[in-house]
Parts: structure tokens; sequence; C-alpha cells
């Protein structure tokens, strides 16, 4: 019943000629509900985020439409990493839902044989429909939005830990497909937007990862230091090829944070009983004594094979992130060692 009556309206659109009308109307309708919905939901997460003094008082001046997009932009820039993720989520679902159910009506229209692609009095008129026809202006503002809102999270971005950033590049990845899929539309400016966030993390880890290599070997004070099982168990994943098989970089961080400065390490190893009780680390059944800033080395290559990996398409530019540490390392060795810049 439901069916046949939506069948009677449509043909006395028709028959008046406002069928494109109510087709532009509905469309319009949809639009507007995607901005109230992004909106909406940014300004709740951004509140949140304001009571839980994420965000500068500067955000409650001005004028009531200034400071409605001030609270918006300082709300999504302030949030925490979790709390951004969460309103994505949020977004994602009702964003999906809305654009579901234009896909659906595309799909009645089609079903009925209603084409809107030229005109109806035309004897000429092709006789198939597109089955985007309401979905296509609605997918391209969804996907503007929410490049608009990763956009303006790209310095924070910059700064989150590889999980974090594996987290938002699998969580938007997959939204990016499903309104691919939905919609039989390309997000272009929604992958490029998420490629440049990756980007933008890894020149930012590469530049601390340098700084922190050069700081270490300046203070490298050359003595063995003990390698534990997660670091060999880490290191032997390595060498065998198999890194990016398990959590490798995520063991050996978090064992050498057990010992996080050279100076700490050295004490420990001083205060042991001796140096006979210190564990090398051993390669292809061959033992090597190693130091602090060497295992450092190996932690900073295990997080970027893992972006390698996970961020296939930034493969090329983590292949030259490598390739500038071990020439940094490489060639600050020779100065301190061979150079005898290592004498203190």
């Amino acid at each position: 019943p439901r069916r046949e009556e939506i069948r009677n309206i449509l043909r006395g659109l028709r028959d008046c000629g406002r069928l494109r009308l109510a087709h532009d109307l509905y469309e319009t309708r949809l639009c507007d509900l995607i901005k109230v919905t992004v909106k909406t939901t940014v300004c709740e997460c951004a509140n949140d985020a304001l009571k839980n003094g994420a965000m500068s008082k500067k955000s409650s001046a001005g004028s009531s439409k200034g400071s409605s997009a001030t609270t918006i932009t300082e709300g999504v820039t302030s949030m925490s990493f979790e709390q951004f993720l969460s309103c994505l989520d949020m977004l994602f679902d009702q964003l999906l839902a809305q654009l579901k159910g234009a896909v659906g009506v595309n799909t009645f229209l089609k079903e009925e044989g209603v084409n809107l692609t030229s005109n109806a009095n035309s004897d000429k008129a092709p006789a198939t429909t597109s089955s985007s026809f309401l979905s296509n202006a609605a997918a391209e503002l969804v996907h503007k939005s929410i490049s608009e809102l990763l956009r303006l999270r790209k310095d924070a971005h910059s700064l989150i830990s590889l999980e974090e950033m594996k987290r938002l590049w699998d969580t938007c990845l997959a939204f990016t497909l499903q309104l691919e899929k939905l919609c039989n539309f390309k997000a272009y400016g929604l992958r490029s937007t998420l490629l440049i966030q990756a980007k933008g993390f890894l020149e930012r880890t590469h530049e601390s990862n340098m700084a922190q290599l050069v700081a270490s070997l300046d203070s490298e004070k050359w003595m063995q230091v003990d390698v534990s099982p997660e670091r060999q168990a880490a290191i032997t994943r390595l060498t065998s090829g198999r890194a990016v098989l398990s959590s490798s970089s995520s063991l050996l961080r978090s064992a050498l944070t057990t010992n996080s400065t050279p100076s700490t390490n050295t004490s420990n190893a001083s205060s042991s009983a001796s140096k006979s009780h210190l564990r090398p680390v051993t390669i292809d059944d061959t033992p090597y004594k190693t130091v602090w800033s060497n295992l450092l080395l190996i932690e900073m290559l295990l997080t970027n094979i893992s972006c390698a990996a996970h961020f296939q398409t930034l493969a090329t530019n983590v292949v030259n992130k490598i390739s500038e540490l071990l020439r940094l390392f490489n060639s600050r060795t020779t100065q301190l060692v061979l150079g005898a810049g290592a004498i203190h």
C-alpha cells in the first residue's frame, strides 16, 4: 500500500511537471540534514572538550555567529585523539545511515523507470537512469566535510603515536570504502587528505628520530648494554624478515623504556654483578656486544618498517627515511669512534 501510494504521488508530480522540482527539494533537504548532523555532532564533542578543560577561554568570546565557528574550529583542534576518533565514529554512523536512505530512494526511482537526466518531454530521452541521482551531491558534501575535519587536525595528528595513526587510517579508510561503494563515488579528496595526514606523521616522526639519534650518540658511553629477551625477540624477527608479522617494534620500545637513557642504562650495568652477565644480541647464532644507540636505531627501523607495511602508499618515502637514519648513524659513529670524538 505504501509503495503504491508513492507511485501515485510520482505520477501526479510527473503529470504536472513538478517531478524535477521535487527531486531538487529532496536533494537540498538531504544536504541540509548532512550539514546539521556534522555541525551538531562536532559541537557536542567540542563542548565535551571544553568541559574537560581542553579548550581556551577565548572560544566563548565574540559574537554568536563568530563564537559558533570558533567553537567548532578550536573544539576540533583541542580534542584529544580519543575524543576526535569517537566523534568520527558517531559521524560515520549517522552519515552512512542518511546516505543509505538516499540510495534507497534512488533505487526506487530506478525501478519505477523515473528519468531525471534529460527533459522528460523529449522523445529521445534515455531510458536508463543513474542510481546516484540524489547521492552524488550528498556524497560530495559528506566527503568534503570529513576532509575538512581531518585538515583541522593535521598538526595534532603529526604528534600522535604510530598505533593511534594506524587506528585513524583504518577507521577513515573503512568509511571511505563504504562511501564509495554505497554511492558509486570516488572520494579522491578524502583519500588525499588522509594520505597527507600520514605523510605529516611520517615527517614529524623522522625529524624526531634524527634528533633523538644524534643526542643518543653524542651522550653514548660506548659500554655494552644488556639485551633482554623482548629486545632479542624483536631483533630476531627483524633479521629473519618477519618484523611486520608481529608487534616487534612495540616489544622493543617497551623494553627500551625500562632504561630510557644511556646514563641510566650504564648505571644499572655498572651496579650489576659483572659485565659477563650482560647478554649480547644474537644474530644467526652469532653473539654481538651492542651499545644503547644501536638498540635505539633498531627500534626506529622497526617503527619505519611498520609504517611501510601499514601505509603502503608511503613505502617509498619510508625507504628514504630508513636510508637517512642509517647514513646518519654511520657518519656520526665514524666521527665519534674513528675520529676520536668519543673520547671523554
